[in-house]
């Protein structure tokens, strides 16, 4: 009888123990689990989707840059760059100390005092943030089907382009305002 009880016991106790590892493989697989689906997630999210921010990055850029150039306040009497644009444009009335109206042949646009005070800031704005962030950059100026009027650039445009063109209804024309940034 004491040899019974032992035997049960004994059997008891197996029972337990086969119970209990059972309990610590299922753990095992649900540890091995979770690890295989985290590495596999951090490998997803490591991959490198660098053009496609970079693209959309760089999109903003233009946009923005253009954006704040084309709102911002001269100091060309304190006149928008939106009124110097109009004004660069056609009417030509606006006068910037420092920047004459060449009144000598061509197109009186290029010439125009608001024309080139606009050419001399745009370049050195850009110069002073796009140029310094590594950015070669062209910022053109033109009406529907004529030549430049404003262009400033910094380097050729070599690989990787975005452009921004913001069109500027003025007197029955439209000049159109582009910046292209260019990778270097």
């Amino acid at each position: 009888m004491k040899e019974t009880k032992i035997k049960k016991i004994k059997i008891k106790k197996m029972k337990e123990t086969k119970k209990a590892q059972s309990e610590l493989m299922g753990i095992v697989i649900v540890v091995l689990l979770i690890s295989f689906g985290m590495l596999f997630a951090f490998k997803l999210s490591a991959e490198k989707k660098e053009p496609i921010k970079r693209s959309f990055d760089e999109k903003q850029l233009a946009s923005n840059t253009l954006g704040t150039f084309l709102r911002s306040t001269s100091d060309c009497n304190h006149e928008r760059v939106s009124s110097l644009i109009t004004d660069c444009g056609g009417s030509c009335i606006i006068t910037c100390p420092g920047f004459q109206t060449d009144t000598t042949g061509g197109d009186s646009s290029a010439t125009c005092s608001s024309c080139k005070y606009l050419e001399s800031k745009s370049k050195y704005l850009f110069e002073k943030t796009l140029a310094t962030w590594g950015k070669n950059y062209t910022f053109e100026m033109y009406k529907t089907g004529k030549s430049k009027i404003v262009y400033t650039q910094n380097g050729p445009c070599v690989s990787y382009q975005e452009s921004q063109t913001q069109p500027f209804p003025i007197y029955g024309d439209i000049i159109y305002i582009r910046l292209d940034l260019c990778s270097s």
